[in-house]
């Protein structure tokens, strides 16, 4: 597995994990809590999957061709 894919999985489980501990603590709701984890997973994924397009739209820096980066020295 891609250490990349493995880092964002385990970030995601940490954030999510700290949101359900916010969410309890406030509310003590175990099914509200539940409802709110499962909302924000998901939109969290959407949101993530629209940023990654458009950072993949940027074109700064990066040479298609050759799939390299290329670093631009200010003269």
């Amino acid at each position: 597995m891609n250490s990349n894919i493995l880092k964002d999985i385990t970030w995601r489980i940490i954030g999510s994990f700290i949101t359900a501990l916010i969410t309890y603590i406030i509310l003590q709701d175990v099914k509200v809590v539940s409802i709110i984890i499962l909302i924000e997973v998901i939109t969290k994924m959407i949101a993530y999957y629209f940023h990654e397009r458009s950072w993949n739209r940027i074109q700064r820096g990066r040479d298609y061709k050759e799939n390299r980066i290329i670093i631009h020295k200010n003269e």
